[in-house]
């Protein structure tokens, strides 16, 4: 029975440090069309999309990847 709970235990592990990957990814994805719209947004207003704007998007996307990702290459949860 032991042994069951600790490969149960890994299995999960596993699919927790997985399903972190794909919520950073989708993450990311968010935050790159969030800044689409916005560009967007200007284009369609008529006023001019801020140079700076690629640079805060590439900026916080960076940020988000240190957050999860250690200096391992592995997903953790608020930089732990």
């Amino acid at each position: 029975m032991l042994t069951w709970v600790i490969q149960r235990r890994v299995v999960l592990a596993d699919r927790v440090e997985r399903l972190r990957k794909e919520l950073a990814e989708a993450e990311a994805d968010v935050a790159r069309l969030a800044a689409a719209a916005a560009a967007g947004r200007c284009r369609a207003r008529g006023t001019p999309v801020p140079p700076s704007a690629a640079e805060h998007v590439g900026e916080a996307l960076e940020r988000i990847a240190a957050w999860m990702i250690d200096s391992k290459g592995s997903v953790v949860v608020g930089g732990q």
